[in-house]
């Protein structure tokens, strides 16, 4: 990636050097983190809106991932920034970005296989009908799930080691990404097909359009009763992203459900890309230095989505933490949304 930096990583939220090297919920600091306390630590949001001085606060450095409330603080803050910055991506530069958008995901995952993104082992903390039971059962035995932008398959892999009794569809527009799912010693084709469906509004050099492309038939319709789209949206275009929810309503189950998480509206990455030139694409919609494309959503805009492509909420909401970089003695601020959506 042209600027390897963890801040501008895309889709998953495990981002290297920047997350605890042991994933909990909260973590505890080391003996060795003890001397960090006395350095004077920097919080990477006010540092990028420019107001790390006038704003400046106590950093309780005890925990890392902490839940916090949403910060309204933060949030009036990040606007007026975002107001100041309204140079966009000339259009000729958007449209490239759109044509190219597979080729640019595809040499992502060459580059990186599946090396960037950590398993995503806390899935069934956001969404409890993953989680196995007390007595080893799973409540996906026998059902059928498919996950949309599978990438390398990070989502995929953990859950099939679970839920032994479940079959998985998994699919990506990156050739590249389904090649790497596939070589997978853990690939199973008797319990897991990966397969690439192109998601972009332009045709392909391999002639497909999502405009007139549906997911494949072999995944029949009104047969899946779980579909995971985990940072994913966020990396489809705005324009299309009604036209990818209608499709995957079309093969659940009525009944099924999605359960969904990607960035939330002035995220820690959205305002490091309004400090940088040359990324806004579109309001909360911007473009990383390797191509790739990242939407920040808010819970409105989510509820009209799917509201309009036929899904009822379940639940959806903002989940908010700070993180913090102990050797760089920097806090970050992070918002995601979390959501379960069901067809009507």
């Amino acid at each position: 990636v042209m600027e390897s930096t963890a801040e501008d990583a895309p889709k998953g939220e495990e981002t290297p050097n920047l997350t605890p090297s042991k994933r909990k919920d909260v973590q505890e600091p080391s003996e060795k983190d003890e001397g960090k306390d006395k350095k004077e630590w920097k919080d990477a949001f006010w540092n990028f809106v420019g107001k790390q001085e006038a704003e400046k606060e106590d950093i309780d450095t005890s925990v890392s991932w902490k839940e916090i409330p949403y910060d309204e603080i933060r949030n009036q803050a990040a606007q007026d920034f975002i107001n100041s910055r309204v140079q966009l991506v000339s259009q000729e530069d958007r449209e490239n970005y759109e044509e190219k958008a597979m080729e640019y995901w595809d040499k992502f995952h060459k580059q990186n296989e599946n090396r960037f993104f950590k398993e995503r082992n806390y899935l069934h903390f956001q969404f409890p009908q993953l989680k196995l039971q007390e007595d080893g059962s799973s409540l996906l035995d026998g059902r059928v799930v498919m996950e949309v932008g599978c990438g390398s398959g990070s989502s995929i892999f953990p859950l099939m080691e679970s839920h032994k009794s479940t079959f998985f569809y998994a699919f990506d527009f990156s050739p590249k990404a389904v090649s790497v799912v596939q070589a997978n010693p853990h690939y199973d084709e008797s319990r897991c097909k990966a397969f690439v469906w192109y998601i972009s509004s332009s045709i392909t050099s391999w002639g497909s359009d999502i405009a007139t492309s549906d997911i494949p038939d072999f995944v029949a319709d009104n047969s899946v009763d779980l579909t995971l789209m985990i940072f994913v949206l966020s990396a489809i275009s705005p324009d299309l992203m009604r036209d990818v929810l209608r499709r995957v309503h079309q093969k659940l189950k009525p009944g099924g459900s999605i359960c969904f998480r990607d960035y939330g509206l002035y995220d820690m990455t959205q305002v490091r890309f309004l400090a940088k030139d040359n990324r806004k694409l579109a309001d909360n919609y911007y473009v990383r230095a390797d191509g790739t494309r990242s939407y920040y959503f808010t819970l409105e805009g989510v509820t009209e989505l799917v509201t309009q492509t036929g899904f009822e909420i379940d639940f959806l909401k903002y989940d908010t933490r700070e993180l913090r970089n102990r050797k760089r003695c920097v806090n970050m601020y992070r918002v995601w949304l979390t959501g379960k959506f069901i067809k009507k």
